[in-house]
């Protein structure tokens, strides 16, 4: 015998509505998974991948971004969609992500922040 859970008639429902929380950005709600000086390429992807498919604001944050640093880039930092290196070099490829991190740069800066 399993255990019985108790449900509201309308979760039953299949076409139910279902209520869902406000949606705002994630990188209001945990800053440092876009810093790329915590985690790494896995940490890094999956960042991305909620700015692109899964921000309500990626298109005010982009414009944010072309206004702040109009001339040049932001630095260690996943923005918009777009990760940073540590000189602002926009890494703009999966590919280029893991070179950066097969180099050694999420580790290194790790260190070098927690020396300073």
């Amino acid at each position: 015998m399993g255990t019985h859970i108790s449900r509201p008639a309308a979760d039953l429902r299949p076409n139910a509505p279902r209520t869902q929380p406000p949606l705002g950005p994630a990188c209001k709600a945990d800053p440092e998974s876009w810093s790329l000086d915590h985690g790494g390429l896995p940490d890094w992807l999956r960042a991305i991948r909620i700015c692109v498919t899964g921000c309500p604001l990626v298109q005010q944050c982009w414009e944010a971004r072309n206004r702040l640093y109009p001339t040049e880039h932001p630095v260690g930092v996943i923005w918009a969609g777009t990760a940073y290196t540590d000189t602002g070099e926009p890494l703009l490829t999966q590919q280029a992500l893991v070179e950066y991190a097969s180099d050694g740069n999420c580790r290194r800066r790790q260190r070098r922040t927690v020396a300073a």
